[in-house]
Formats: structure tokens, sequence, C-alpha cells
């Protein structure tokens, strides 16, 4: 009986392509994961550089409130005069939004939008005040006054967003006491 010898010639080239394509789908799925890995820390320092232009124009914000004189209704100097509104402003900073017994809106120098559009949490909707910060752009807003005594209690809203691209943005919330 004759035993014939299989030909293996070409087993070697088939398990030589084979690593090849997984060492090659290997080298695509970190190259991937690298170029995204880029992207998402990219993303993150934009959002840290728009959240510490939020927190430096909180603290303008903060100092105007604390800064403010009723009686002289002083105006920043960095202030645009397109948004600002000297007497809605004074309503914001001395005086309670709603009274306690009928909830009856009390800032009613502000006058150019309605009760929700100085109330919303959107604070780029009737601003306080619009200044530049190096490349971005500052929104401030009091939303809500609460008056306890003689302490005030003051909700404002932060928008600042990037001026060469809109969509690098941070908002931010805070509540003040004074």
């Amino acid at each position: 009986m004759l035993i014939k010898k299989m030909n293996d010639k070409g087993f070697a080239l088939v398990i030589t392509l084979l690593f090849a394509m997984i060492g090659l789908a290997l080298s695509g799925a970190l190259l991937y994961l690298t170029v995204q890995t880029t992207k998402i820390g990219g993303i993150g320092q934009r959002y840290a550089t728009a959240l510490d232009a939020a927190k430096a124009a909180g603290e303008v914000a903060l100092a105007f409130i604390d800064n403010y004189d009723s009686t002289a209704g002083t105006v920043p100097d960095y202030y645009d005069p397109t948004y600002y509104d000297t007497n809605c402003i004074k309503d914001k900073l001395t005086t309670s939004t709603l009274d306690t017994a009928g909830g009856n809106f009390l800032w009613t120098q502000c006058t150019a939008g309605s009760q929700n559009d100085y109330t919303s949490m959107t604070a780029s909707t009737m601003p306080d005040i619009v200044f530049d910060l190096g490349e971005y752009r500052a929104f401030t807003k009091v939303v809500d006054t609460k008056v306890v005594g003689s302490t005030y209690y003051y909700t404002v809203e932060i928008l600042t967003y990037k001026l060469a691209n809109e969509r690098e943005k941070a908002q931010i919330s805070l509540v003040y006491k004074k």
C-alpha cells in the first residue's frame, strides 16, 4: 500500500499572513484608541478653559454685587451698554424677585422682556452684564433675589463661550449671600 505524503509547502505562508493580519488589526485598534483619547483630552482642556473663564466672570459678578451702590447707580467700566439696564439691575440687587404673600413679580423696572426672560436660568437671555474675557464672551445674570431681614441671597447664572467657537462653552450657577 502506498502512502501519500501531504504537501504542506503553503502552510507557513498562510500562518504568516494570518499573524500579519492580526498584527495589523491590533495596530489599527491601537491607533484608533490613541486618536480618540487625544480628542477627548482636547475636549476636556477646552472645557476647562471655558470653565476658568466662567469662574472669572463669576468673580466679576460677585465684585459688582458687593460694590454696587444703589444710590449712585454705579456702572462697571467693562459693561456692554447694549445689555445693561441701570434701573433693572437696581431692582435685581435691592428687591426680592417675588413677594412672599401673593407671588407678584417685584422687579418692576425690568420691562424689556417678560418675567420668564429675567428669571430664566439661561444667562444669555436678558443678561445683566456682558463682557469679553480674552477669547471668551461672558454673560452674567441675576435670576433670583431673596431678601431675609437685612440679608440678600442672589442666584447668579454665568455663561461663557469662545468667540471663535460657540460650542466651546461653560455655564455655572451660584448662590451668593450678602
